[in-house]
């Protein structure tokens, strides 16, 4: 059983805040639990407060996206990683960026507007990172 301190009452909704690996669950009435997933490493075998991840953000305005795309990725610490575009089925398109992504917030704008490769529709937008990897789905109109 994954903590002491959670309500034994149906949960509606679960909320998983990332950067402090805090659960919040609430319930049908007025309630809110939280608990601290750091504290408990029988679940996952991973004692994640040890765990040093570096890229912590990932965000992606607009999208879907015309010509202009804009990333803005947050890191805890100076980390090399690559931002890549691959298709549906894992083939790389175009490598973004390969090289070191600074501590804060790291803004990048692409143009596409000339770029023969991205025809109109869904792709795969590839974080690598201080051993972590964050994948989100965009869509050029």
């Amino acid at each position: 059983m994954l903590g002491t301190n959670l309500p034994n009452v149906p949960v509606n909704d679960l909320v998983l805040h990332n950067e402090s690996r805090i659960l919040v669950a609430a319930t049908f009435g007025r309630s809110m639990y939280t608990y601290d997933l750091n504290q408990d490493t029988t679940a996952t075998g991973i004692n994640y407060s040890q765990v040093n991840a570096a890229i912590y953000g990932l965000e992606i305005f607009p999208n879907p996206f015309t010509d202009n795309l804009s990333v803005s990725i947050s890191s805890l610490r100076n980390v090399k990683g690559k931002l890549e575009i691959r298709d549906m089925n894992g083939q790389l398109i175009i490598e973004l960026f390969n090289g070191y992504f600074k501590k804060g917030i790291n803004d990048f704008n692409f143009n596409f507007s000339e770029h023969e490769l991205l025809d109109h529709k869904l792709y795969l937008l590839i974080l690598s990172a201080g051993g972590k990897t964050i994948t989100k789905k965009i869509i050029r109109l």
